[in-house]
Formats: structure tokens, sequence, C-alpha cells
């Protein structure tokens, strides 16, 4: 009984210190920044792959389907690394400014 009091307090903190204008900055900067990071880092892989591949003598047809995949599982961790530091630094970082929510 007592742990679900704390887990209901902490969901009063949450709300009262995280502002809708709070949720919508870290979700645009993490939109951009997992956009553009997983865009450029596709972009390099994707031209050097392409090259070896093209020089195998992979058909095109192939080599598109070969390079959209490979452009999707690196964007995966760039996107989970954006996702946790956003999040720590926007919206995690304002529960945690007030010593009483964490128990110090």
């Amino acid at each position: 009984m007592v742990e679900r009091q704390s887990v209901t307090l902490g969901i009063v903190a949450w709300h009262g210190r995280v502002k809708e204008f709070d949720y919508f900055k870290a979700w645009l900067l993490f939109f951009l920044i997992a956009t553009i990071g997983a865009g450029l880092a596709g972009l390099i892989v994707g031209s050097v792959l392409a090259a070896f591949l093209g020089a195998a003598g992979m058909p095109t047809a192939q080599m598109t389907r070969v390079l959209q995949i490979v452009g999707f599982l690196i964007g995966i961790p760039i996107s989970y690394g954006t996702f946790r530091a956003v999040i720590g630094k926007y919206l995690l970082s304002k529960l945690w400014e007030d010593d009483d929510f964490h128990g110090e």
C-alpha cells in the first residue's frame, strides 16, 4: 500500500513539473537530431556500401533493398541514443531538481 502511494505521488509530481512546452521541446529536438543524424550516417555508410556492392556487380534492384535495410538498422541506435539523451536532459532533469522527490 505504501509503495502504491509513492508511485501515485510521483505521477502527480511529474505532471506538476513538466509542462506541455517541455514535452514539445523534447520531441522536436529528438525528431530533428534523430532524423538528421540517421540521414547523415545512412548517407555515409550507404555510399561506401553502395560502392562496394556496385563494384562487386550486384544488380541495382538488389542493392537498393540491401541499402534500405542497412539504413533502417543504422537509424535504430541513433534514434535510441537521441531519445535517451533528450528525455534525460529535458524531462527527467526537471523531476530531479527537487531533492524531496527522489528521497534524498
